[in-house]
């Protein structure tokens, strides 16, 4: 089922290329550009700029350099080899001159530096928008290329709900070019085709690629292997979905793939309330930042898995997570409260996994200690120690670029984007359902 815009663009063919020249700074709403031709309110407006450089400067640090950043680098990105992996994609709401306004604002704060030669880059007509996918069922028997079962391409403030997808081609559903997309309240399971030792591995569930301000709520995922998934773009909340029997391959039937997944250049994304196997920011496609997890309950073992089995996951060069209120662990299993360079073995039993360059510690990257001096943990239940933690030492109030001083409670919020406890959640369990409260 393919949900596109007439006019099309993407990385390999961008369509119109502009240099942007002003308005750089986050939450700025309003951009100038060197042209505005062939632009059109309703578009889809992306933006980017030239990676750094090799070296690491121990900020927001976009390289793609394969051994020396991440593992495979095919992060999508525009220009020569991808060199342009940070982007942003924002809807077109009015045009004044060469500057434009923008929704969502921009996000990125870093953005703009000195020699990254930002641009902008959009299809000759506007984006889909008001379409909605409700009330039906998707099944998809045989492998047929590397498309998605549900693919939305140049598409805005659309929708799919109360959808059923059986035998996923490739990824469930596959969010290329977005902005402001909801995937709620539906069913997914399993992949295409024969079961094969490659054909799991990419069976990704909703899979964000070069887009923004998506959402994934209140959804069911079954045998699939990777039930939420970014890997491009910026801005996003994965909240209240349960997985379980998170499957690999045939090959790997004791790999553990995360249930919330972060995969390539992505930021600030928001997973709340999900119940699966635990999140993961691995550096195989680039890195990523500001996730932030709260009142997940992840149990980061299930019968059959013992590798990659951590409920947090975070590899080196991703930095500023925020991990505040979940519950972690299965008791019986895990019996290391963290792991990090140094510290030691017994990874794959611990609650945290912070700063190894590969899995568990084994890798091409070098490992990074500040992936754990710069992660907020606060009020996470942990089966390890036993207990909620509560402690100034795992806030890094001193960081260098951006700091997080020490809350003044221990009182949370029972959502950070809900107003209140929703119409779909159970009215027999209180909310929040999981938390230190």
């Amino acid at each position: 089922l393919c949900l596109r815009a007439s006019a099309l663009n993407d990385i390999d063919s961008p369509g119109n290329v502009r240099n942007w020249t002003g308005g750089y700074s986050k939450g700025t709403s309003v951009i100038t550009l060197d042209a505005v031709t062939n632009l059109k309110v309703g578009a889809i407006l992306m933006l980017d700029q030239v990676n750094d450089s090799t070296t690491d400067d121990g900020q927001i640090w976009v390289c793609k350099v394969a051994g020396t950043c991440c593992t495979e680098c095919a992060t999508p990105g525009r220009s020569s080899g991808g060199s342009r992996s940070q982007v942003q994609a924002t809807r077109v709401m009015a045009i004044n001159g060469n500057q434009v306004t923008v929704s969502p604002s921009i996000l990125w704060p870093n953005f703009g530096e000195s020699g990254r030669s930002p641009q902008a880059w959009y299809s000759s007509g506007p984006a889909l928008s008001g379409v909605g996918i409700e009330d039906l069922s998707i099944s998809t028997e045989a492998v047929r290329g590397r498309g998605g079962s549900v693919f939305m391409a140049n598409v805005i403030d659309s929708w799919m709900k109360n959808v059923r997808v059986i035998h996923c081609q490739n990824k469930c559903v596959w969010l290329y070019q977005t902005v402001g997309v909801t995937v709620a309240d539906s069913y997914f399971y399993d992949k295409a085709g024969s079961d094969s030792s490659q054909e799991g591995s990419e069976s990704y569930g909703v899979n964000a690629y070069l887009s923004s301000m998506w959402l994934a709520q209140n959804n069911i995922f079954h045998h699939i292997t990777s039930p939420t998934m970014c890997e491009s773009g910026v801005g996003g909340v994965i909240g209240y979905n349960y997985s379980f029997d998170d499957f690999y391959n045939l090959s790997n039937p004791d790999w553990a793939q995360g249930s919330q997944y972060v995969h390539g250049t992505c930021g600030y994304l928001l997973f709340e309330g999900n119940h699966g196997f635990g999140m993961i920011q691995d550096n195989v496609h680039g890195q990523s930042y500001f996730m932030t997890a709260f009142r997940n309950r992840w149990e980061g073992w299930e019968s059959g898995k013992s590798l990659q089995t951590v409920p947090v996951h975070i590899y080196a060069s991703n930095r500023y997570a925020n991990i505040l209120g979940n519950v972690l662990g299965t008791k019986g299993y895990h019996t290391k409260y963290e792991s990090y360079p140094g510290s030691g073995t017994d990874c794959d039993t611990s609650i945290f996994a912070l700063g190894f360059g590969g899995n568990c510690g084994s890798g091409t990257m070098a490992n990074k200690a500040d992936v754990r001096a710069s992660a907020m943990r606060w009020g996470n239940y942990d089966v390890v120690t036993n207990g909620t933690r509560f402690l100034a030492s795992e806030v890094p109030a001193q960081d260098p670029n951006f700091p997080n001083a020490v809350p003044s409670t221990t009182a949370l919020p029972a959502s950070l984007y809900l107003s209140g406890k929703p119409a779909w959640f159970s009215s027999t369990v209180p909310f929040p359902a999981v938390g230190p409260d």
